[in-house]
């Protein structure tokens, strides 16, 4: 479950510690509203062999098999915006396209706006490291 909320929370790190089952702690987050936030999940996890690819969402035959996180809207952060203007979202564990974990209790995490998949960056290497 995430530990901060809002500005500087840290659902997507809780996504991430999710599903490379590790620790929260573990996962590097400044959270959403830092402009870097992106960059830096994406140093952290090429040391781990992985990249992220994101997508946005819209149609059915984009929706991810497997284990991903999808980037959700909820209605309370409908004009939320980060330094950069980016509007600010949720996110959730999703497992074949359906939200299988929520890290946030909200009643309504909003609709899937984009799809957010792990990769290899060497897929000779996964479990090596």
């Amino acid at each position: 479950m995430q530990t901060r909320y809002g500005f500087e929370g840290n659902c997507f790190a809780a996504c991430l510690a999710s599903l490379l089952e590790i620790p929260l702690e573990d996962v590097p987050s400044q959270g959403p509203a830092a402009a870097g936030e992106w960059a830096l999940l994406q140093d952290w996890l090429s040391t781990r062999g992985l990249t992220m690819v994101a997508w946005p969402a819209g149609t059915t035959f984009m929706v991810p098999r497997g284990w991903a996180i999808a980037g959700t809207r909820p209605p309370e952060f409908a004009d939320l915006r980060n330094e950069l203007g980016q509007k600010l979202g949720h996110a959730v564990v999703v497992h074949d396209g359906g939200i299988a974990h929520d890290p946030h209790p909200f009643d309504d995490p909003g609709p899937i706006v984009e799809w957010i998949a792990l990769a290899a960056l060497d897929a000779a290497k996964i479990g090596t490291r």
